[in-house]
């Protein structure tokens, strides 16, 4: 995965610290997450063969903070809040037959930790509006969870498929839909009602970020039988769909106006599962 400029930099400069700090190794660092502000980062990073810890830096690495020196097992993958007053991630605690994957919160001075949820697979957390709710995948389910929740009984299996980001404003999660060898979107509320799918056919879709102002959402998939993924955009309210990207830029440029109807507005609810 190609990371952005600004983002290597930052992480350039917060290996350099932690190299100076007298760290004994080299952090290795992934999984970056910006805060709110865009003053800091929170990441994952390990030295040698130790497991991985939760760190949080500024931007021209300063203020280096393990967050997690006390939590055991493999923490990886922070996500910080919207608000940034909490920092979720996932801690690996799996053997060599059982799959096992704890989900906490902290605070970016990392006091006030606490688990919330446990799961079976590891993968992106997703924040809603408000901080209220966090979605994350299961082994074969997308999950929300009221982050006020005590671990670990109460998360809710919206659908069989993968997790998704949350609408910028609205308390709604686009989820990846499995059907039998097929993938579809379709946008969901915290509890796994109020279904609408947006799209149709033969594809294998996953939802990537919705636009700011919550009318698109950018997604990636194979479409049409294609085995190769591209990158799509698609509109919340009309189901309209258009090619992100191409082989080429004429090539980009002509499909992102050849839109074509990709979703009904007929609401689905039979496939819906809730576990509270």
């Amino acid at each position: 995965m190609r990371r952005s400029p600004i983002v290597a930099v930052g992480l350039v400069l917060v290996a350099t610290l932690a190299s100076r700090a007298g760290a004994g190794e080299s952090l290795q660092i992934s999984d970056p997450s910006w805060s709110p502000d865009g003053k800091s980062i929170a990441f994952d990073a390990r030295a040698g063969g130790s497991p991985s810890d939760i760190y949080t830096a500024s931007v021209d690495g300063a203020n280096l903070r393990n967050l997690t020196p006390d939590d055991p097992g493999w923490n990886e993958l922070p996500s910080w809040s919207r608000r940034g007053s909490a920092i979720a991630y996932e801690t690996d605690l799996s053997g060599p037959l059982v799959a096992r994957v704890r989900y906490s919160v902290v605070a970016p001075d990392g006091s006030g930790r606490r688990d919330i949820a446990l799961s079976t697979a590891i993968g992106p957390i997703h924040w809603s509006a408000g901080d209220r709710y966090i979605s994350f995948d299961g082994r074969f389910y997308a999950e929300a969870l009221a982050v006020g929740s005590t671990c670990c009984d109460s998360e809710r299996l919206l659908s069989v498929g993968l997790s998704g980001p949350w609408a910028p404003r609205m308390m709604r999660v686009v989820i990846s839909v499995e059907r039998g060898n097929d993938a579809h979107l379709v946008t969901t509320s915290s509890t796994g009602t109020l279904r609408r799918r947006l799209t149709h056919g033969r594809e294998s879709l996953r939802a990537l970020a919705w636009s700011r102002d919550g009318r698109w959402i950018l997604f990636e998939g194979a479409r049409g039988g294609m085995s190769s993924f591209d990158l799509y955009v698609i509109r919340v309210t009309t189901g309209l769909s258009a090619h992100a990207s191409g082989r080429s830029r004429r090539t980009a440029s002509a499909s992102c106006t050849r839109w074509r109807r990709a979703a009904s507005t007929r609401r689905r609810s039979t496939d819906a599962r809730v576990a509270v």
